[in-house]
C-alpha cells in the first residue's frame, strides 16, 4: 500500500474490499488488515515507519552477490487467504514439505503449493541476485556447499 493508501483509505476500499470478494470462496477467507485499522497503525508509528523507509536504500542500488529465492503467499495485485491455523498458503507448503519428504526442486516445490491453492492466489516466485540454477534445482531449505577441489 501506499503512504497515501494509509492516510486516507476512503477513496481506495471499494478496490479493495472488490479485490477481498473476488479473493474469497466458500471457507476461505482473506488474511486482510482493513484499511481504516492500517491508517491508524501507520498514523501512530510514522515517524519510525518514515525512518525506516528513507535509512532502506531502492533495490536498483542494491548489489546482491548472491541468489536468492523468494517465494510468497500471492502475486502484489492478489490478496492472501487465511487458513485454520496459519496462512493458507503455510498450511499448504508444510503439507507439500510432508515433514522433509519432498524431493523436486525450488521450482517444482512453489508449482506443487500453486496446485493446492484456489486461482485467486497464485504464489510468487522471484529470483534476487543472479541466478544459480543448480541453488534451485537444490531441495527446499537445504545448504549444500559446493564441492571444491583440495590443493594436496
Amino acid at each position: 500500500m501506499t503512504k497515501a493508501m494509509f492516510l486516507n483509505p476512503a477513496p481506495f476500499l471499494p478496490h479493495l474490499e472488490t479485490r477481498v470478494r473476488a479473493s474469497t470462496g466458500p471457507n476461505l477467507r482473506p488474511k486482510f488488515l482493513p484499511p481504516d485499522v492500517q491508517s491508524k497503525i501507520y498514523k501512530e508509528r510514522a515517524t519510525l515507519y518514515d525512518a525506516i523507509r528513507q535509512k532502506t536504500p531502492r533495490r536498483e542500488e542494491v548489489n546482491v552477490e548472491c541468489s536468492v529465492i523468494l517465494i510468497s503467499a500471492c502475486q502484489d495485485n492478489q490478496v492472501a487467504m487465511d487458513g485454520t491455523k496459519n496462512g493458507l498458503f503455510t498450511e499448504i507448503l508444510l503439507k507439500v514439505w510432508d515433514k522433509g519428504r519432498f524431493t523436486g526442486g525450488y521450482h517444482h516445490f512453489r508449482s506443487e503449493i500453486a496446485g493446492f491453492m484456489p486461482p485467486t492466489q497464485s504464489p510468487k516466485y522471484m529470483i534476487v541476485g543472479h541466478r544459480e540454477r543448480a541453488f534451485e534445482h537444490q531441495r527446499p531449505f537445504m545448504i549444500t556447499v559446493p564441492h571444491v577441489a583440495v590443493a594436496a
